[in-house]
Parts: C-alpha cells; structure tokens; sequence
C-alpha cells in the first residue's frame, strides 16, 4: 500500500467498508461463480480493511 495520509486512510477504510456492505446486499441474488467471486472479493477487501487499521494504529502511535 503506498503511503496515505491519516485522513486518506480513513476515506479508504469507509470505501471499502460500502464495497462490503453492497456486495453483501447483493448475495442474495448471486448465484455460482459470481458468489463466489464475490464471496473471494468479500474476504479480500476485509484483508485489506486489516492493512488500513494496522496503518491508522501506526499512525496513532506516532
């Protein structure tokens, strides 16, 4: 992840938590390789909401 400043951070983290909530809203409608795909696409963007928070702590403790 390229340097990002707290507040980049922070619209990151809220961006990524609306892509989770949309995809989420979708499943139901998902069916086969596209839930999948979505499920996949799901877990990755919580990875990336763990890097974001591991980030924003760095950044807290300095």
């Amino acid at each position: 992840m390229p340097f990002m400043t707290t507040q980049e951070l922070l619209s990151q983290r809220r961006y990524t938590q609306d892509d989770i909530h949309r995809l989420q809203q979708l499943m139901p409608e998902l069916q086969g390789d596209n839930r999948q795909r979505a499920v996949s696409t799901i877990a990755n963007l919580r990875g990336q909401l763990d890097t974001i928070a591991a980030e924003l702590a760095m950044a807290n403790a300095s």
